[in-house]
């Protein structure tokens, strides 16, 4: 028989090589932490508990094995009953993890686990949005919306029974001086709610504050432009404004100046007051709301002159 020599003496290796790879000396045992999935879950279940649903195996085999199955992290493969209650206790045994033939299973803990199951509901739930401190007094609250106002919620019934909304992260009034849209995340309900969205926005619409403010004996100026000097009677007037709440609490009087002006030929002594002011701030009255006018230096009239 030709190369019976070399056959023999392979057989003889491979022998060897399985006998040393099964031996006592080359076996490695070793603890693994293992999860536990469920097949077959209802849709309309959820398990709640145990919330960590895991158990202790450990396991004997050929060093090389028993590395490999380490390392490809296996789970007890448990399949539900069609018809499973609010209780189920699960069995977990070596057949339902994926072990290669050589790998041995010494022992399992816990070897069982009861679950505890509970329907699952989802919620229309309006949104609710705390906030903290208040408007400065420059501004006043004209509307407070959230979009979107509602959002659906699922979870287990006994989480969500008696919820009647969802709460937001607070947004701060203080620091809100013009109309500001928010993005604020929403607060989790329970361990297992989970909303169809995490965030919202907040849009937060207000309106200055108007206010008012007196100014005592300020001086009237003469604004002319026909060539003569004239006197003022009198030469003070009060002046009373409106406007934005943070303009008028800092408005000066020297920022406020009354007049009249006089172009061509003055046909009445009487002139109604105005006023020069800063952008933003309206004229409500002056008192008097008109003064006279004498002529200071006499001379030719514009019209004599045109006479000429």
């Amino acid at each position: 028989m030709k190369n019976l020599g070399l056959k023999v003496l392979s057989l003889s290796i491979a022998v060897m090589l399985y006998l040393f790879v099964h031996s006592q000396t080359n076996a490695t045992v070793i603890a693994l932490v293992v999860p536990v999935e469920l097949k077959n879950m209802p849709a309309e279940k959820m398990v709640l508990l145990p919330a960590l649903r895991q158990a202790q195996v450990s396991i004997k085999g050929p060093s090389f094995l028993v590395r490999e199955v380490a390392i490809s992290s296996p789970a007890f493969h448990v399949k539900l009953p069609t018809d499973v209650g609010q209780r189920y206790e699960v069995s977990l045994t070596d057949d339902q993890l994926p072990l290669p033939p050589s790998v041995e299973v010494l022992s399992i803990q816990p070897s069982s686990m009861e679950l505890i199951f509970d329907t699952v509901i989802t919620r229309d739930l309006p949104v609710e949005v705390p906030r903290i401190g208040r408007l400065n007094d420059s501004v006043r609250l004209v509307d407070v919306t959230v979009r979107p106002e509602t959002v659906a919620v699922r979870g287990p019934e006994t989480e969500l029974k008696g919820v009647d909304s969802i709460r937001s992260q607070p947004i701060d009034m203080r620091t809100i001086e013009t109309s500001t849209d928010f993005t604020v995340s929403l607060r989790t309900i329970g361990q297992y709610s989970k909303a169809t969205t995490d965030i919202v926005t907040v849009s937060v619409a207000v309106a200055s504050v108007s206010l008012e403010k007196k100014f005592s004996a300020i001086p009237v100026e003469v604004r002319v432009v026909n060539g003569y000097s004239y006197e003022v009677i009198p030469s003070i007037v009060d002046v009373e404004v409106t406007g934005p709440h943070k303009i008028i609490e800092n408005l000066a009087a020297s920022a406020v100046t009354p007049f009249v002006k006089v172009e061509g030929i003055l046909e009445s002594n009487d002139l109604a007051v105005r006023v020069d002011l800063p952008e933003g701030v309206t004229l409500v009255q002056t008192n008097p709301p008109n003064v006279r006018l004498l002529l200071k230096q006499v001379g030719q009239t514009p019209a004599a002159q045109k006479e000429k």
